[in-house]
């Protein structure tokens, strides 16, 4: 009869040690890797397409591009807002807004081009512009029409996210 309850106390301590040893094992494996603000899994991979590696973090970013009008009379100004919304902080981050793109020999060049270095929180970050559009004649090589405006945001040269909005100039 000792031998059995001696059997079931040995039973039960192995089950015991069995399931502490296994929990603590997942825990402190990398199984939670690759989720919002978790670490990033091997290869520098994250969970989900939407999320990117950064610093050994997994993070997700989205822009919001507007603007106070859609079409705007050419030579007037624009009020152009990027709205960049950060799951967690980043330091020297780069946005880029530009757009307004002449034709003709002037093709690499964009008339709306604007960098600033951010210190991104999390949450709602905002950079407005205030923009004076070109005048739609020959000389200035923009045409009356859709224009896109872009806005890039970047970390150590690379893409962490993009967006586009189109305003219509009017001449």
């Amino acid at each position: 009869m000792t031998s059995i309850k001696y059997f079931k106390a040995i039973l039960i301590l192995f089950i015991f040690v069995v399931t502490v040893l296994t929990c603590f094992c997942i825990d402190l494996g990398n199984n939670n890797c690759g989720g919002v603000n978790h670490v990033c899994c091997e290869n520098k991979t994250c969970s989900s397409p939407e999320l990117i590696c950064v610093e050994d973090k997994c993070m997700n970013f989205k822009i919001n591009i507007s603007s106070d009008q859609d079409s705007y009379k050419s030579g007037t100004k624009a009020n152009i807002t990027v709205k960049i919304d950060s799951s967690g902080k980043l330091n020297n981050v780069k946005i880029r807004v530009y757009g307004i793109k002449p034709v003709g020999f002037h093709v690499s060049r964009y008339k709306l081009d604007d960098t600033e270095i951010l210190n991104l929180t999390p949450g709602i970050n905002v950079k407005s512009t205030i923009y004076n559009l070109p005048e739609c004649i020959s000389c200035s090589g923009v045409r009356a029409g859709a224009h896109e405006i872009r806005a890039e945001l970047t970390y150590t040269d690379t893409i962490l996210y993009n967006s586009t909005k189109t305003i219509e100039l009017i001449k």
